[in-house]
């Protein structure tokens, strides 16, 4: 028997509702489920090496009991120094190649102007943000500590001149030799006055000056003789070198390098293929290198947490660190910025801020500067 037409509309009208909820309950749980996926794909680094953190905090106290040797916790932390080394490898490589590819491309004549203004922009804000930081440390001393060793009136200090400072800054800027430049830069020292010392030393000494030695006049200490206090007068700053890789002088290179080689046109096109080749490479390499860095953290933390001797002290100055570090970047963001922006535009600079927050929050979640 055959249910009526009414009845079948009852029906239609029963089930139909049914299946629009259960069609569309599917596509939101499965919107949901992919959406977590993509998040934890995005951020599956950032979830990593915060996870590693707080576990090589947990494994540090935990293993604190056992009172480790220096030598076991150096074998402890050996993943985390095979990963300071291998990010200090591709530095310089990732460096260099990227300025020199980037600055090769960029058109004079179309982004003179915009580049000369970023450039000015990026100068300015970098002095205001050291000038910040400078006050700020000397205001709040994060690095001052009741385990610090006060100096002993025996120990001597060298002080450098602020215009000696200002020249070592600039030789810095032109290395001698490049090669030299990838493991050293010029750092000032301090030597004696060769001819004012040894014509002193001849005058006052004349029956002994057969036992003057050459390597005297350039070692740290005055010649014997020679009160150190009036010596002190005539000191010579010269240039030396110590070690670290000088990137002041690598960074200029590559820019003026990269700034003739875009000039150049056609004739420089190998070239500029070759370091774009290269930066692409080096790019790779840091792709696949990064995703070693929340195991070198875990045993970087651990072996920084057991090698602490006393944990309220060091706790007490990382949170001084912190609150020098985060008042900066307050000031930074809150006063300096939006001084300029108002300056620039005289237009109210937070409202510009309002309209752009999207950006920010992805910029500060993604931490991309």
């Amino acid at each position: 028997m055959q249910p009526s037409s009414h009845r079948k509309s009852e029906l239609d009208s029963a089930t139909v509702p049914a299946l629009e909820e259960t069609r569309c309950e599917k596509p939101f749980s499965h919107q949901t489920g992919s959406n977590i996926m993509s998040f934890l794909k995005r951020n599956a680094f950032v979830l990593l090496t915060v996870a590693a953190v707080a576990l090589g905090i947990v494994l540090g106290f935990f293993l604190r009991r056992n009172k480790m040797s220096p030598r076991e916790i150096k074998y402890l932390s050996f993943p985390g120094e095979l990963l300071m080394r291998v990010l200090q490898m591709v530095v310089l490589p990732l460096i260099i190649s990227s300025l020199i590819s980037g600055m090769s491309s960029v058109n004079r004549k179309s982004y003179g102007r915009i580049g000369l203004r970023a450039f000015g922009y990026y100068l300015l804000t970098t002095l205001l943000a050291a000038f910040t930081g400078i006050v700020l440390a000397v205001t709040i001393q994060p690095g001052h500590s009741s385990r610090s060793i006060p100096v002993t009136a025996a120990v001597k200090v060298e002080v450098v001149e602020g215009p000696d400072a200002f020249l070592d800054l600039v030789r810095n800027m032109f290395p001698s030799n490049l090669v030299e430049a990838c493991f050293k830069k010029v750092r000032l020292c301090i030597i004696y006055d060769f001819v004012f010392i040894f014509m002193r030393y001849m005058l006052t000494n004349s029956h002994d000056f057969l036992i003057i030695q050459f390597k005297t006049v350039y070692s740290r200490g005055a010649p014997a003789g020679i009160n150190e206090a009036s010596a002190t007068n005539d000191t010579v700053a010269m240039p030396g070198s110590s070690d670290g890789v000088n990137t002041l002088g690598l960074l200029v290179f590559s820019v003026a390098f990269g700034y003739i080689l875009g000039s150049m046109e056609a004739e420089g096109k190998p070239v500029r293929d070759f370091f774009d080749c290269l930066n692409k490479a080096v790019m790779n390499l840091v792709n696949i290198v990064i995703w070693y860095t929340p195991v070198g953290m875990f045993f970087l933390v651990v072996g920084q947490v057991v090698e602490m001797t006393d944990v309220g002290e060091m706790g007490r100055e990382v949170a001084i660190y912190s609150l020098t570090v985060i008042a900066g970047l307050l000031i930074h963001c809150f006063f300096t910025l939006p001084l300029i922006y108002f300056a620039v535009t005289r237009r109210n600079p937070f409202r510009f801020m309002g309209g752009v927050l999207q950006a920010l929050a992805t910029a500060f979640g993604t931490s991309s500067r």
